[in-house]
């Protein structure tokens, strides 16, 4: 069967995250593109609370290769707001990274 559904016909959120997250790392800008496209989706079906760090985690990497530095900070702040998520101490100092280059003013 697809492993990306759940006995409930469900899409599986974790399959789905893994699917997206490796399109990241590919070269080509369209596969990048729709596996950002595909981290949005799975922010918006509310399925798996707990994966949301996750997803918006990958969702930022994602955007940062496609030079969306404000929408990656925008996602950074959603990993963050749970302190205990797998990427939260690392997303609390790249955010910060990418706020000192954006807004060099700011924070002086």
């Amino acid at each position: 069967g697809d492993s990306t559904v759940n006995a409930a016909g469900r899409p599986n959120t974790a399959a789905l995250l893994q699917r997206y997250s490796r399109l990241l790392q590919e070269k080509s800008k369209r596969k990048v593109r729709a596996g950002i496209r595909g981290l949005e989706t799975l922010t918006k079906m509310n399925y798996k609370h707990e994966l949301l760090p996750e997803i918006y985690w990958y969702l930022s990497l994602g955007y940062l290769k496609d030079s969306r530095i404000d929408d990656a900070i925008f996602a950074l702040e959603e990993v963050t707001a749970d302190s205990t998520a797998p990427h939260a101490k690392k997303a609390v100092e790249l955010r910060q990274r990418l706020k000192a280059k954006r807004y060099p003013s700011i924070g002086r």
